[in-house]
This record gives structure tokens, sequence and C-alpha cells, in this order.
């Protein structure tokens, strides 16, 4: 489930989770407004500790909690699904948001070798051609998969074949279906 955590834990899940800028008191001070304006809910928390943990500009976190505040203040506090919905807002070339919601086609629950996923994304024409003369098509897609497993949009785990598996949690799944 989606069980709720104490707000101390929230806190700690969302430092470990970003933990290189928990250091630094100003990345401190608006993690803790950011986790306040959150749902205590883990998946959450961890989803926004990872879109966080890329952005090392303080004013990317000022700009992240202001949107959250902006939301306090209309009278909508941000459920699961709208904070979440920071990550999927945040997958940028718009190939990556493709490789993201085809994901949707498959059932909840369901898991993908990782090669294939790759594989999948190229032959459908997701991925857009590398910038860089010593990258290929695939690249570009592990590149796209690694971002998604950054932000906590996709998770792995090693399947009884002696490969990665990638999995997306259930309530992921139903915002790339929204």
């Amino acid at each position: 489930g989606l069980g709720d955590l104490k707000a101390e834990d929230s806190w700690r899940l969302f430092q470990r989770v970003v933990s290189t800028q928990s250091l630094e008191p100003r990345f401190e001070e608006i993690g803790k407004e950011i986790v306040r304006m959150c749902p205590n809910v883990p998946l959450v928390i961890h989803a926004i500790g990872c879109l966080l943990r890329g952005m090392d500009s303080i004013d990317r976190w000022e700009a992240l909690r202001d949107q959250l505040a902006r939301e306090t203040l209309c009278g909508r506090v941000p459920g699961v699904m709208e904070t979440l919905k920071l990550s999927y807002d945040q997958l940028h070339p718009n190939g990556l948001k493709l490789c993201f919601l085809y994901w949707s086609l498959f059932p909840k629950g369901f898991q993908l070798e990782k090669d294939k996923f790759i594989y999948m994304c190229v032959a459908l024409g997701y991925v857009e051609t590398p910038r860089q003369e010593n990258k290929n098509l695939a690249d570009v897609a592990e590149d796209y998969l690694g971002r998604l497993k950054d932000l906590g949009l996709i998770g792995e785990n090693w399947s009884w074949k002696w490969n990665w598996n990638l999995q997306m949690h259930d309530t992921i799944h139903d915002l790339a279906i929204s």
C-alpha cells in the first residue's frame, strides 16, 4: 500500500534519497519545506527526492517549493498524483516522455527485461538521434532509462533468469495512464 509515514520519517527518507545536498543548510531548509507540503507517502517522498537529487541549483529547488506552495495557497493540498506528476513534468526531451508513457500499455506489475525495453523504444521511434558521434540510438535509450530510474519512475529488480527486469510501481502506472 501507500501507507503514511510520520513527518520525521518522511524527512529521513528524503535525506537518504537526496544525500548530496543534505549537508548544505539552504538546501536542507527548502527540502524541509517541500517535504512538509507533500503527502507523507513513501513513494511520493522517494519520487520528490529523486527529482531533486538531480538538481544542484538552489533556484530549481525554490521553484519546486513555490509550485507546491501555489497549489496549497489555491486551497488544493497536493495529493499523491499531483506530487508524482512533478517528476513526469521533468521528462525532457519528448522521447523520454514517450518511453515512459509506452510503459502504460503493459498491465500493472508487468516486468520487462531492460534490453527489450530499450530495443522497443528505439524500434517505435521514441529515441532522438544522438548528439554525440560515439553514441547510437540504443545508448540514448539507455540514457532515457537511466533518467526514468533516477526519477524513481521505473525500478529494477534482479530476475531468476540472471538479468535485470524493469517494473513500474502500480501508482506510477496509474499516473502514466492518466
